[in-house]
């Protein structure tokens, strides 16, 4: 079965939009743009590429996949989003999600008006046998799974996953949300694009590579998905500036090397945070984590959450669940131990 067959049949005949990009021309009348550029910002006058070519070739290379299969988004949030409205249908369709997992993936199901099908994770785990009944019974044209998770921080079993894919291949699309795979102990999942049709893997330089203000994501799936999605994609989806920054990086082996070294920082810090929390008596559980943040298990999360937020330091609060800490430098890491140290 062809993977076209789980996409909305009415944006199948749709066209990726497109507008006359001349390169090396001198003189551009063709998109109304105003000829005055800002002296701290000169190329912002001028619309970006569509799909900017340059960026699409240094994440093709970084994330080892062909160019091809790469759909260049506004982060992973904007990537979600572009895949539940090609594959649902409002009102019909229903998407699958293992909680406590990425708030994301339901905000952007109920934007559309898809349905939410949940499957909770089973001790830290994927529950592989009912996310397999459920893909069987209720045929969700959309199933996603974070892997490192968000919120626990845990890396997910390959041979599970790819259970679940496999499972899914004639009735639902798996995204697997690789955002924070680069603090991870695993390889990406982008070599099994060829190979399973009904995967997208979810890319962000957000988290890594020090650009969450920036929103540069990817989509990275089988040809004929990347084109449905470049179809639905707005025109200009990244800022100049975006694309200019994220070049530079993907493209500088001094940078890279520079940030392969600042993972290392935030890997020793994560682990030695741990160690110093694990001494805390308030604190009931750390879960194992594969990412640049720390999920902690507590009996009274909102009581410590607003403790902290009094000594102006935020963390994430997920009622029912714990307290997600992102590892930051030591600085900041250790304003954090003194200070729930001193909680009682």
């Amino acid at each position: 079965m062809s993977v076209l067959n789980l996409v909305r049949k009415e944006l199948l005949a749709l066209s990726p939009y497109a507008a006359d990009n001349f390169d090396n021309k001198k003189i551009y009348l063709n998109a109304n743009e105003n000829p005055f550029c800002l002296p701290f910002a000169p190329e912002c006058n001028r619309y970006p590429m569509i799909r900017p070519a340059k960026l699409i070739k240094a994440l093709a290379s970084y994330y080892k996949a062909n160019e091809k299969n790469i759909t260049v988004t506004a982060g992973s949030d904007n990537a979600i989003d572009l895949i539940i409205r090609v594959f649902c249908r409002a009102g019909k369709d229903s998407v699958l999600i293992c909680p406590p997992t990425f708030s994301m993936y339901s905000v952007y199901a109920k934007v559309q008006n898809a349905k939410i099908l949940e499957v909770p994770l089973k001790d830290e785990k994927l529950d592989v046998k009912n996310i397999i009944k459920t893909i069987k019974t209720k045929k969700p044209k959309v199933c996603f799974i974070p892997n490192p998770s968000a919120p626990l921080g845990v890396l997910f079993n390959q041979k599970d996953i790819l259970t679940v894919i496999k499972s899914a291949k004639k009735t639902t699309m798996v995204v697997l949300d690789e955002a924070y795979i680069d603090f991870a102990k695993a390889d990406s999942f982008t070599k099994y694009i060829n190979k399973y049709p009904n995967l997208i893997v979810l890319k962000t330089l957000s988290k890594a590579c020090a650009m969450a203000g920036a929103r540069v994501g990817a989509a990275i799936a089988l040809k004929e998905v990347t084109t449905v999605l470049n179809a639905v994609v707005p025109p200009y989806p990244l800022a100049a500036g975006s694309i200019s920054t994220a070049v530079k990086l993907l493209t500088s082996s001094k940078e890279l090397a520079k940030n392969k070294r600042n993972i290392k920082i935030i890997l020793k810090e994560r682990e030695r945070m741990k160690k110093e929390l694990k001494k805390l008596s308030f604190i009931n559980y750390i879960y194992p984590s594969q990412t640049n943040f720390l999920f902690i298990k507590i009996s009274k999360e909102a009581d410590f959450f607003n403790y902290l937020l009094k000594n102006k330091i935020v963390v994430r609060c997920f009622p029912r669940y714990g307290i997600r800490i992102t590892v930051s430098n030591k600085t900041e890491n250790n304003c954090l131990l003194k200070a729930a140290k001193q909680y009682t």
